[in-house]
């Protein structure tokens, strides 16, 4: 009977820590791997509009924030015929929330760039992505997930 008490509170201390620990992320710059963090406030804004995406093909990972809220998260990148992609799942909840602001900043090694999201509805191109992604992170993309096409746009606007 000690021992379930000496382990029941271990469990509670740990999920202490953790609820805390998530809310502590919130207050930092940028997602802290993947804990999704604060609003991405460093680094330098790309102010001209970016038409050339073919940088991100070696780039594992980037940061994203929504323009309609002050969180963000570690999410893949994707660089495909000419266009680039950032992946997600049903089970995200930040890619509902595209669907009514598609506004969104990505920093992408110390950079921000002010985008817009456009989700990919056809199921080929959805296909060819993931392809592509499955490819890039050596590891199967399953069918579940769906991608988001990442277009530049001024800042400010």
């Amino acid at each position: 009977m000690k021992l379930l008490k000496i382990v029941a509170h271990s469990l509670v201390g740990i999920l202490v820590v953790v609820v805390l620990g998530l809310i502590v992320t919130k207050f930092f710059d940028g997602p802290i791997g993947p804990l999704p963090g604060g609003a991405l406030r460093s680094g330098e804004i790309v102010t001209a509009r970016v038409d050339d995406w073919s940088f991100v093909a070696d780039v594992e990972l980037i940061e994203l924030q929504l323009v309609a809220e002050n969180q963000s998260r570690t999410v893949g990148i994707v660089f495909d015929g000419g266009a680039t992609y950032i992946s997600s799942t049903p089970a995200t909840f930040w890619q509902r929330k595209v669907e009514t602001s598609a506004d969104a900043w990505l920093r992408i090694e110390g950079r921000r760039y002010p985008v817009a999201l456009s989700r990919i509805h056809e199921p080929a191109r959805n296909a060819a992505i993931r392809t592509v992604a499955t490819a890039k992170y050596a590891a199967a993309v399953t069918p579940d997930f769906f991608f988001f096409r990442v277009e530049s746009r001024a800042h400010g606007a």
